[in-house]
């Protein structure tokens, strides 16, 4: 990195002197160079040259798996991971959507291989909402696939009853947690624009910057873990009060926690469960309301034939559920042998 073309071009001659001396070989064709916040009236004519070879210049590159651009945002290396995730999603799908799997399985794979590419150098960037709205979709997309739910299922109350986060809240926690291992390193090690971002961060939790940064040993790491997780969890509450369909699930204030009947394959009894605690949103009685003309009555079938999936039909008479609506009658005690 240098400020000037001629600053780096030295560089680039020192590398080139040294790699010769040790007889080393490099990857001009592999090689490129970016130009940042280029002034348009002003553009940079210069090339770059590795001994003869001239180096390319492009209006991005990716460096260690992130993706670099002329302007200094980040939206195209959020824009490429999402793509990227989107296809290993698919690539993933009959995993998620087993239903002979155990949920645990299937949320081991979401959190192992899903989700830390698109937390990946999470530290360091912030995007456009739009872009974080795409990547937040991608990790919701796979969480529903898991619980067999509507596409319309509330976000919020299906990451309570995985008990995973919001992207933006592991974003959150590592800058700031970050910072938090950088403060002794001095102000001057930590970027300018990058500070900016952090200072926002700070403002969105209920905990003191100050306090927090001089906090001593785990307890500063705590406090951030903690307080971004009361986010959550007040997300949750003002979503279940807000939003149709949620009352209930309001009510019963389990808060945001892997649920333990969602322990085992998600079954037809299982797969009713989370529809009903999630909004209901699942069963196509609720779509048929909203329907348009274009659709046809095969939409909104119950998968036993029935002409709609309605709760009634589902609960009282659906065959599928016929081994969930079997329960035990203890209202006279066995007679005795």
């Amino acid at each position: 990195m240098s400020d000037t073309p001629e600053g780096l071009q030295l560089q680039i001659d020192a590398a080139k002197k040294f790699t010769d001396k040790w007889r080393l070989s490099a990857n001009v064709k592999k090689s490129a160079v970016t130009v940042c916040n280029e002034n348009k009236e002003e553009p940079v004519e210069h090339r770059w040259k590795w001994g003869i070879e001239e180096i390319a210049v492009v209006d991005q590159y990716t460096y260690l798996g992130v993706e670099i651009a002329k302007d200094c945002s980040w939206n195209a290396h959020m824009s490429k991971e999402t793509e990227k995730e989107k296809a290993r999603a698919g690539k993933l799908h009959p995993i998620l959507a087993n239903r002979h799997l155990d949920t645990r399985i299937k949320l081991t794979v979401l959190k192992s291989v899903i989700v830390p590419r698109l937390e990946y150098a999470g530290e360091l960037w912030e995007g456009n909402k739009k872009v974080v709205k795409e990547l937040e979709a991608a990790q919701m997309k796979a969480a529903k696939i898991i619980q067999g739910c509507s596409k319309r299922t509330s976000n919020a109350a299906v990451r309570a009853e995985l008990g995973i986060q919001s992207l933006r809240s592991g974003r959150d926690a590592r800058k700031l947690t970050w910072q938090y291992s950088m403060c002794g390193m001095g102000e001057e090690r930590q970027p300018t624009e990058w500070v900016k971002v952090v200072e926002g961060v700070w403002k969105g939790l209920d905990i003191d910057e100050d306090e927090t940064l001089e906090t001593e040993g785990l307890q500063g790491f705590k406090e951030i873990s903690v307080a971004c997780a009361e986010r959550e969890d007040k997300n949750l509450r003002k979503e279940t009060k807000d939003k149709e369909g949620l009352e209930v699930y309001g009510m019963l204030k389990e808060g945001i926690g892997f649920k333990d009947y969602l322990h085992g394959p998600m079954d037809a009894g299982t797969k009713l469960k989370v529809k009903f605690r999630t909004g209901d949103i699942g069963v196509r009685e609720r779509r048929r309301r909203r329907r348009t003309v274009d659709e046809e009555d095969d939409e909104f079938k119950c998968d036993c034939g029935f002409e709609c999936e309605d709760r009634v039909h589902v609960v009282a008479e659906c065959p599928l559920y016929k081994k969930e609506r079997e329960v035990e009658d203890i209202s006279e005690p066995p007679l005795a042998k």
